[in-house]
């Protein structure tokens, strides 16, 4: 995703910019080409390119330094990404074109107050839009969409914290294409081997590092119970026939492994 950078001052002296790369991308990084008007300048990065643009000239000096031409109360910057050249320019120039910082402050506004309530406290109500923003920062597209379990540690999609996060995170707020989006997610990862002991699940955990693992008991109930709440939300009555479908197989594969005599479902010990 596209960033913006805003670096301002009342005293209006020439403003500079300079973005941090990992070591790695910044030991590789190399200035392509510079805009005919002084506005953009477009950046080769490890499998892709970086585009640089803003409203006003600047120069590009060492370790993509940006420095305004002239003097300036306010320098904003976009960093725009794309697997070519020409993909990330037209992104930077089309948000460099307007005011991007406040585009995305009136999208979050949006966000915060498509679903509303006021109490007679008003630090509860600061406390509840803190809440929703905080929420939303979470809801990532790394691995398909998802909801990270937390940072700094956790910073991949888990399936028993992701289904006990939905309802609070985007059901309650509106967001329910957003919803919709992660149970299908981790409906595409549901373990579909009869011959694997965990056939039916859906994974305990989807991240870049490691393979994709199936040791949880509860994740696959809290799914189908949140894909329960967003069908109730939105009479989806397509998705809850395609949920039923993910039923089957998991109800299936808990009955021939995990089940005990007294008729409960085991894990481990």
């Amino acid at each position: 995703r596209p960033i913006a950078m805003r670096v301002a001052t009342a005293r209006a002296p020439r403003l500079s910019l300079q973005p941090t790369l990992p070591a790695e991308a910044a030991e590789k990084a190399r200035v392509q080409q510079t805009s005919d008007d002084g506005k953009l300048v477009t950046v080769a990065l490890p499998g892709g390119f970086m585009a640089l643009a803003s409203n006003q000239p600047f120069a590009m000096e060492e370790a993509l330094l940006m420095r305004t031409k002239a003097d300036s109360a306010s320098f904003t910057v976009i960093a725009a990404f794309g697997k070519t050249a020409g993909e990330a320019e037209r992104q930077a120039r089309a948000l460099a074109a307007i005011d991007a910082i406040a585009a995305e402050r009136g999208k979050l506004h949006r966000e915060l107050t498509k679903s509303f309530i006021q109490t007679s406290d008003p630090q509860y109500n600061k406390a509840l839009n803190w809440a929703k923003a905080s929420a939303r920062m979470f809801v990532v597209e790394e691995f398909g969409k998802g909801i990270w379990a937390g940072l700094p540690w956790f910073r991949d999609n888990w399936g028993r914290d992701t289904f006990i996060a939905l309802p609070g995170t985007l059901l309650v707020s509106g967001q329910f294409d957003d919803a919709k989006a992660v149970l299908a997610n981790f409906a595409r990862y549901q373990n579909l081997d009869r011959a694997d002991k965990n056939y039916g699940r859906i994974p305990n955990r989807v991240s870049a590092d490691t393979a994709i693992i199936y040791n949880t008991v509860d994740g696959t109930p809290w799914m189908l119970r949140e894909a329960i709440e967003y069908i109730r939300y939105t009479g989806d009555k397509a998705f809850a026939a395609q949920m039923y479908k993910l039923a089957l197989p998991y109800f299936e594969g808990v009955a021939a492994n995990f089940i005990d005599k007294q008729g409960l479902m085991t894990h481990d010990d």
